[in-house]
């Protein structure tokens, strides 16, 4: 469609990487943009929210997606994070589940934050003790996932499922589980939020 509207498209990766992100959005200062829409990385990063706000005094609009940040009046395209993974844990439970993990992200991170309210609130209203020990924080990446997967799954008493937090924890864990000789839905059951692409 940009293309179609004589539009180019820059893409620019930050990896979760809030100093990159930063430098990004001091790189496309002065340029021709018609817009920028933002996945921010810390919804409490002043400077991120600065650099956005001086490109909309500038006339750039600006749309954040998925996350917001804090103090700013950004258009904004959220998703029901918190009430998503109530759902997701309160299927668990109905499955039958009450050793129930969760692999967590950076509680900085809105959506990450919103997901973990939800798992809690799903065991406080089903009555289900929250263990300390089923609560383990990523960094929304693969590698630390899979390490944190490992380290729930060697518990005197491993969970018998476990929910995560974003697409990418969640190839990590499915990853460990797999190299384990682990069937996911027969020996474990897995939730993650967000849609992983093929």
């Amino acid at each position: 469609m940009a293309e179609q509207n004589h539009y180019n498209v820059f893409f620019f990766n930050s990896d979760e990487n809030v100093l990159k992100e930063q430098e990004f959005l001091r790189m496309v200062v002065g340029q021709h943009l018609a817009g920028i829409i933002i996945t921010p990385i810390d919804s409490f990063a002043a400077v991120t929210r600065e650099l956005l706000q001086d490109l909309e005094n500038k006339g750039i609009p600006v749309v954040l997606l998925d996350r917001d940040i804090r103090g700013g009046n950004f258009s904004t395209v959220l998703a029901e994070n918190e009430k998503g993974a109530y759902l997701a844990v309160s299927q668990l439970i109905r499955e039958g589940h009450e050793k129930i993990a969760i692999i967590e992200g950076m509680p900085s991170n809105r959506p990450i934050y919103e997901r973990s309210r939800g798992y809690r609130k799903a065991m406080d209203d089903y009555e289900i003790p929250i263990r300390g020990e089923y609560m383990v924080r990523g960094d929304q990446k693969s590698d630390l996932a899979y390490e944190m997967t490992g380290k729930l799954m060697g518990l005197p008493e491993p969970p018998t499922a476990i929910f995560t937090c974003n697409n990418m924890m969640t190839l990590g864990c499915l990853r460990y589980l797999t190299e384990q000789g682990l069937m996911i839905g027969r020996d474990i059951s897995l939730i993650g939020f967000d849609d992983i692409g093929a």
